[in-house]
């Protein structure tokens, strides 16, 4: 039997192992996998003892079971730590390398810190900075808003120029180009007022505009003067049916309102209270007036006051003229362009008609009526045309 023992602290065996430092408190040990005892530990009291049980170390017994690597556990005195287990191949011993987490984690902490008080000052710093230069940028564009205020006043200033950037350039050549358009389109948009305002101011025919609602927004010189008096004030806000006589109103706003409700056009007349104290017999054509979403009518006025007197005394005339043909002891015909009998007086139609003259004239006035067939003692007919008035004179050889 041969008996030996070793020092384990010796130079050949452990003693290089207390020179190697984890980190500040961080510490090298050896465990024996097969007796599970410790056989290197920094406190020199646990050595050659039996390793803390597995529910004091847990990840110390998991690399006794042949488990390497590294991972975070605590150790048998309840300390987070950072542990490595790796085995020694020659012999049946696990060594280990334990350091404190928090130690292990602070310079990453120490650089989480840097770099958020650095993004922080980077941040303080780049601010202000980023403010200038942006404010810097931007500046044209307060040239070009008091470049754009000033068109208001003094359009001749286009085109628009800036300096700067590409971009702002193109901006403002952009809006140059519409100013130039909207200045266009309002020089013809007054042009074409100016046009038809002349136009109808200066027309024969009186003009107003109503609303949906029948009120008056613009009355021209013509219907001015065909409208009732009311002194210095014009028609433009006072509804449409008050120029019509009172007499006609009621009728004429029903039949306005059932025009307008099925398609906006209305034709009628009526009779106005006129400027000089008479009544103006006038003709009013309603047509709905495309304004935008605004429903507008525009009204057109006519005054026929002097053609319906003078068509009342061509009536007055062609009756005094037909009693007078009437009255005449002669038999008279009147026929138009197309030989179509018009008027026949009839105190002597019988008489004329009532024999078989000897020549068929009927035949050329197809209107007449027939000539009765009957035996009759020859007659003579003369017939003198003047304008499509034919006297037909009857010579009687009976």
């Amino acid at each position: 039997m041969l008996g030996a023992t070793l020092e384990l602290s010796s130079p050949e065996f452990f003693s290089e192992l207390k020179t190697i430092h984890l980190g500040q408190t961080g510490y090298i040990t050896v465990n024996s996998a097969h007796t599970m005892v410790n056989i290197y530990h920094p406190d020199r009291s646990r050595i050659m003892h039996p390793v803390p049980p597995a529910y004091k170390s847990p990840a110390l017994h998991r690399a006794i079971n042949g488990w390497e690597g590294v991972t975070e556990a605590e150790i048998s005195t309840g300390e987070a730590m950072l542990v490595a287990y790796r085995h020694m191949h020659s012999v049946d011993w696990v060594v280990g390398g334990l350091l404190p987490r928090d130690e292990a984690y602070a310079s990453l902490h120490r650089l989480t810190v840097t770099l958020v008080m650095g993004g922080v000052l980077l941040l303080i710093l780049i601010l202000p900075l980023t403010w200038w230069w942006m404010r810097r940028l931007l500046t044209p564009l307060d040239t070009l808003k008091e470049q754009v205020a000033s068109l208001q006043h003094a359009p001749a200033q286009l085109p628009l120029r800036i300096s700067g950037a590409a971009e702002l350039q193109a901006v403002a050549e952009s809006v140059s180009k519409v100013f130039v358009e909207r200045e266009d389109f309002a020089q013809r948009l007054a042009e074409r007022e100016v046009f038809f305002r002349t136009l109808n101011e200066d027309s024969p025919f009186g003009i107003f505009v109503i609303e949906a609602d029948g009120h008056i927004n613009y009355i021209n010189r013509a219907a001015a003067q065909l409208a009732p008096p009311r002194g210095e004030r014009d028609w433009v806000g006072d509804h449409w049916l008050d120029l019509v006589h009172a007499e006609e109103r009621n009728g004429l706003a029903q039949s306005w309102r059932e025009s307008v409700i099925l398609n906006g056009r209305f034709r009628t007349q009526c009779r106005l209270s006129h400027r000089e104290g008479g009544d103006a017999l006038v003709e009013l054509h309603f047509s709905p007036l495309l304004n935008g979403e605004r429903e507008q009518s525009l009204v057109i006025m006519l005054d026929v006051t002097e053609r319906e007197e003078a068509k009342s005394a061509l009536l007055a005339e062609r009756e005094r003229a037909m009693a007078i043909l009437a009255s005449i002891a002669d038999a008279v015909v009147l026929t138009n362009e197309h030989d179509e009998v018009m008027f026949l007086n009839m105190l002597k139609q019988r008489r004329c008609w009532a024999w078989q003259p000897a020549r068929r004239t009927a035949s050329r006035w197809p209107n007449l009526p027939a000539l009765p067939s009957q035996t009759a003692p020859p007659c003579r007919c003369s017939a003198r045309w003047r304008r499509c008035v034919v006297a037909v004179r009857w010579n009687w050889s009976c």
